[in-house]
C-alpha cells in the first residue's frame, strides 16, 4: 500500500490525505480511543482527499488508510489544535 500523509498537521479546521498516486477505498478518521468516528468512501481516483476537523475537539486522532480491494491498513497521527 502506498504512503499518505496528512497536511497541515497540527490541524484546525481541515487537513488533506495525499497520496503519492491515484487512491480509491475509504479514509477512516478514529479517535484515540479507538472508536470509528467517520469513514468517507473515495470512489474515484483521487491523490488528495479533504477532511473536515472543525467538528472534532483538540486531541489525538488517526486517519486510516484502506485501499479497495485490500486487507492492508495504513494509519497516520493527527493532532487537532484549536
Amino acid at each position: 500500500m502506498q504512503n499518505h500523509k496528512l497536511v497541515p498537521n497540527p490541524a484546525h479546521d481541515r487537513t488533506w490525505v495525499n497520496f503519492e498516486t491515484a487512491f480509491v477505498g475509504s479514509i477512516e478518521l478514529i479517535g484515540a480511543d479507538g472508536k470509528l468516528l467517520s469513514s468517507q468512501v473515495v470512489d474515484a481516483p483521487s491523490t488528495s482527499i479533504g477532511l473536515d476537523t472543525r467538528p472534532l475537539l483538540p486531541g489525538l486522532y488517526f486517519v486510516r488508510a484502506v485501499a479497495e480491494g485490500s486487507r492492508q491498513y495504513q494509519y497516520g497521527r493527527l493532532v487537532i489544535v484549536r
